[in-house]
């Protein structure tokens, strides 16, 4: 029987021969393995809840490195914690694909993940961090493990960004462009339900440790434009601004979020006057991000 599971950082794998979903290795090994190549729609809400779970600032200028170091000893206590427990988890997987009679759907697979990780994760936490808290150099060996144990996973997922960066007009034609220079983009979050905007590096690369602090300053300030930018379109407060850490990346390419504090797009709307809605927003985006950032050469 096809086998759906989820690894350790809550991304899904198959052991279905011929299935495109990454293989997780059996064993203790299947606890520390993040699989590659997922993208579906449980993974992106995966990551789209770092921001909360993580406590990212709202600063003016945010610091990406300092968050995203913070982000990444947290998620490497999240990933420790449930592999605690991981063994059950898989357990009750196999256990409730074998009442079904068929592989369980990704739905259905996070809905016992989760609720496992509600569950065990108060108290499995407090096991596991104290070792990786304890001091700066533990908390530094943390960051550089996640970093090593997920770059070869991260350099296997897609990558729409890239595309879009080299001026393919196919992948452009999937993706909105609110603003360009000749070093960053500032796309729509496609994925998003709500108003938020990505700002990519136009050279390839995964983490933020991999790039030259001016690059990663640059990113910093016209993320900060780009929430000025929302306030300035709808009042609304200033946004998070985050880069996920290694653990919940759903693409290769580097990307910072901003995700302004603003309501979901009304989907109660019909189609046409929604998208009429939505195109209008982002061209009022565009319009204010070309003003603010028409310093940026």
């Amino acid at each position: 029987m096809t086998t759906l599971r989820i690894g350790p950082s809550g991304l899904v794998a198959s052991n279905d021969p011929i299935s495109d979903a990454p293989k997780l290795p059996e064993g203790p090994a299947a606890l520390s393995v993040t699989p590659a190549g997922v993208s579906d729609d449980f993974d992106r809400v995966k990551a789209a809840e770092v921001s909360a779970r993580f406590a990212t600032t709202k600063a003016k200028i945010p610091d990406l490195m300092g968050d995203w170091r913070n982000a990444t000893v947290q998620a490497s206590v999240e990933e420790s914690a449930r592999a605690t427990f991981w063994p059950e988890v898989e357990a009750a997987l196999a256990d409730a694909e074998g009442q079904k009679g068929d592989r369980l759907s990704r739905r259905e697979v996070g809905m016992i993940v989760t609720a496992f990780e509600e569950a065990r994760m108060p108290a499995a936490i407090p096991t596991v961090a104290p070792a990786i808290l304890k001091n700066a150099k533990t908390r530094e060996k943390a960051i550089d493990d996640s970093v090593a144990s997920h770059r070869q996973i991260v350099a296997q997922k897609k990558d729409p960004f890239m595309p879009v960066a080299l001026g393919d007009p196919a992948a452009r034609a999937k993706e909105k462009v609110l603003w360009e220079n000749k070093n960053v983009m500032v796309l729509v979050d496609a994925f998003s339900d709500k108003p938020k905007a990505l700002v990519v590096p136009k050279k390839p690369v995964s983490f933020p440790v991999d790039m030259k602090k001016k690059a990663l300053d640059e990113l910093a300030k016209v993320a900060a434009e780009v929430s000025a930018g929302f306030a300035q379109a709808t009042g609304c407060q200033d946004a998070e601004i985050w880069i996920n850490p290694p653990q919940y990346l759903t693409v290769k390419q580097l990307h910072v979020h901003v995700g302004p504090p603003l309501a979901d797009w009304d989907t109660a709307k019909d189609d046409q006057e929604l998208e009429k809605e939505m195109n209008g927003f982002w061209a009022a985006m565009t319009a204010v991000l070309g003003q603010r950032l028409k310093h940026f050469k």
